[in-house]
């Protein structure tokens, strides 16, 4: 896209208006929070992103602090709206989204979940992290 202009999304959602346009990049950020101050990770998710979190060494968002979650523990995709976290079989624990156990859930800019003790959290990019 050589000399096009790329909008970039910093808020919970995009409009119609901004779903429709091929050029338009919505931007996240995940924020890995332990129980522990110094337990902490964060990482850009762009447009389309996909990705795995877990305790493996290929996991693509490693949390090695984190008992209670599996080598392969869930899968991140980036949409419009927001990221949509699934749970992937091979997860031996369950994933809490607003205090209820999920398989699958869309979690919009704001949003949060929990695997174990560590809450991760769904912030549009480049915002200040309140945790």
């Amino acid at each position: 896209m050589a000399g096009a202009e790329l909008s970039v999304v910093l808020q919970e959602s995009a409009t119609d208006a901004q779903r429709a346009d091929p050029g338009f990049l919505f931007m996240f950020d995940l924020i890995a929070v332990g129980p522990e101050p110094k337990l902490r990770r964060r990482q850009r998710l762009e447009s389309d992103a996909h990705l795995i979190v877990g305790r493996a060494s290929d996991a693509e968002f490693l949390i090695n602090w984190e008992p209670l979650l599996s080598r392969h523990h869930v899968s991140l995709d980036v949409e419009a709206d927001g990221v949509r976290v699934s749970r992937l079989d091979d997860a031996t624990n369950p994933v809490f989204h607003q205090g209820k156990p999920i398989d699958t859930v869309l979690v919009a800019g704001g949003g949060s979940f929990v695997i174990g003790n560590t809450m991760f959290r769904i912030v549009p990019h480049g915002a200040a992290d309140s945790s």
